[in-house]
């Protein structure tokens, strides 16, 4: 595998971390049906204090070569990828038919 395709696999996988500390913590809702992730109280403050208190616990371990700002917008990217909808996609394109 090229180091591209690693750089951009190991991208998604933080991703998609990011994105479950975010439904962990309530900024993201997911549905329970068809997974698709949507907007919770969109708190993205409570998300970073969260993340902050969890590193310095030590719940949470970010990968070695990952700063805490860095994480920080990483949180904020996921935030920015799976908000803006107020339920799930798949739910409501279900309520059309």
């Amino acid at each position: 595998m090229g180091r591209a395709k690693h750089a951009w696999l190991e991208d998604q996988e933080n991703l998609t971390m990011a994105a479950g500390y975010l439904v962990q913590w309530g900024v993201l809702k997911s549905c329970e049906i068809h997974g698709y992730l949507h907007d919770g109280d969109g708190d993205l403050q409570k998300a970073y204090k969260f993340g902050n208190a969890g590193i310095n616990k030590g719940t949470i371990s970010l990968p070695s070569d990952m700063s805490r700002s860095e994480f920080s917008d990483l949180l904020k990217r996921a935030y920015d990828e799976h908000s803006g909808a107020e339920s799930c996609y798949g739910c409501d394109k279900n309520a059309e038919d």
